[in-house]
Formats: structure tokens, sequence, C-alpha cells
């Protein structure tokens, strides 16, 4: 499984941290190649969180 890191655009071959939709108001389940860039998403959204 591959993917790329949605803030610095990273490849990424085994996803640790990532957030799901099923806990905010996003459209798909994203990845992050490490906590930085985790940190920086996670204050873009961190107002869409469900309740």
């Amino acid at each position: 499984m591959n993917n790329n890191c949605e803030v610095c655009k990273k490849k990424i071959t085994e996803p640790l941290y990532w957030a799901d939709p099923k806990f905010y108001n996003i459209p798909k389940k994203v990845f992050f190649c490490g906590a930085d860039c985790s940190l920086v998403y996670y204050n873009k959204i961190k107002n869409l969180f469900k309740f």
C-alpha cells in the first residue's frame, strides 16, 4: 500500500499517522509521514471534529 503525505506529499509505505472521516468532517482518510505533518493538518481540522 502506497500513500502520500497530505501535507508534504512525501511517499509513505507504512502509514502510522492518519485522520479518519469517522471522527472528522473530512471527505476521505488522509495519511501523514510523521507527527509534525500530522500536527499541521490537525490544527487545520480541529474545528471539524464530530460530536
